[in-house]
């Protein structure tokens, strides 16, 4: 538990603990994450990591929180410029890798906590679970025009010729599993399966996130890092392209000057309380990684 840390993690891990269930609030609330709590807790990071060294004599507090700052903007940017995150969870995910701290032997000479592996696993396991829950969610909650949607997806050419195929894959899979049982056939037939089952999980989510998650906005109400769906034109002229790393302030300034009422964006699922709950299982089960290893 919490205060089983030694005392100098326990301030640190407070400290990110508190500004997650700010961020938390603020992404279910308004879908965004303000810069002043993910600049704030980076700025406290290396700001508390100094003191400590001080304290302690030992620049050892300021290497570990600075390679986790490091590795902190690497998984961050990686995870903005592929369009998996928007720019408030990259940032926050950077100051909790400060607070956090990676140990490198090197340029460390105090012990490293290894909270940071287990922390990152369990966002894996955790928003996983979340975003499947979440998209199940809103799938009940927009039943009919989900299954509207569904329907018309089945009747799509793509989707019928995938789902024969796999039929067929999953038949003579289970004919060779009858015929000669084994491992292998057993792994082939596992492995059909699988695709099956990716198929249907690919055909529900995606209705979820174009009943739900795509729809028309204000260009008024358009905040940096929206993601536009749509080429938006005008008069047969292209004035604005999707990327991957959402619409910036002066292409909403281009988007006003022309005029343009409404565009359509994707909405992200509010993704910042799964790393809420994956930091409070790293605080109570701590660096669990280490009983396999």
């Amino acid at each position: 538990m919490l205060f089983d840390y030694p005392p100098n993690l326990i301030i640190g891990l407070i400290a990110g603990f508190v500004a997650l269930v700010i961020a938390s609030i603020t992404d279910m609330k308004t879908r965004e994450v303000p810069d002043w709590l993910n600049f704030s807790l980076s700025f406290f990071a290396i700001g508390y990591a100094v003191i400590l060294s001080v304290l302690y004599s030992n620049a050892g507090f300021v290497a570990n929180a600075v390679c986790g700052l490091t590795l902190g903007l690497a998984v961050g940017l990686f995870m903005f410029y592929t369009g998996q995150w928007g720019g408030g969870d990259s940032k926050l995910i950077i100051g909790l890798c400060a607070i956090l701290g990676v140990q490198v032997p090197m340029l460390s000479s105090i012990g490293g906590n290894d909270l940071i592996l287990a922390f990152f696993v369990n966002t894996l396991f955790v928003g996983a679970i979340y975003g499947l829950g979440f998209s199940i969610w809103k799938a009940i909650v927009h039943f009919s025009e989900w299954k509207k949607e569904a329907l018309s997806k089945f009747k799509q050419r793509s989707v019928r010729v995938s789902k024969i195929v796999l039929i067929i894959f999953m038949i003579l899979a289970l004919l060779n599993y009858v015929l000669s049982p084994g491992l292998n056939a057993a792994f082939i037939l596992g492995i059909a399966v699988l695709m099956m089952f990716m198929l249907y999980l690919w055909i529900f989510v995606s209705c979820v996130e174009k009943v739900h998650m795509v729809q028309p906005i204000d260009v008024k109400k358009l905040t940096e890092g929206d993601w536009i769906v749509e080429p938006v034109t005008k008069k047969g002229k292209t004035i604005l392209k999707p990327t991957r790393i959402g619409i910036t302030k002066d292409e909403i300034g281009i988007l006003k000057k022309n005029r343009i009422k409404k565009v359509i964006i994707k909405v992200g699922i509010p993704f910042v309380p799964s790393f809420l709950l994956a930091y409070i299982l790293m605080i109570v089960f701590g660096n669990w990684l280490a009983l396999f290893f």
